[in-house]
């Protein structure tokens, strides 16, 4: 059907997406910008919980494990906890 076509296709953007971000990190780590890598993988954090949440509950995406709030919930915590500790990757290598 239709729906299920276009649901496959967002499925496939999400992991395009993360596979994205993950490339931009290597790269930012690598070109010594710590901090920015960090809070491009707090943005994506936070994109994959509003994805899961607005996801129909009856396609489970790959970035999923059984309960959908559940999910929204864990993505959003790590995500703030990895955001409200990113000021300590500023001052890595300083000696």
């Amino acid at each position: 059907t239709p729906l299920t076509r276009a649901w496959k296709v967002a499925e496939s953007v999400t992991l395009v997406l993360v596979l994205l971000a993950f490339v931009a990190i290597v790269v930012l780590v690598v070109t010594n910008h710590p901090h920015r890598a960090v809070l491009v993988l707090v943005a994506t954090l936070y994109a994959a919980a509003v994805a899961r949440a607005v996801w129909l509950p009856y396609y489970r995406p790959w970035f999923a494990s059984r309960h959908r709030w559940s999910d929204v919930a864990f993505y959003v915590v790590i995500a703030s906890l990895v955001w409200y500790l990113s000021p300590y990757t500023a001052t890595m290598g300083v000696h």
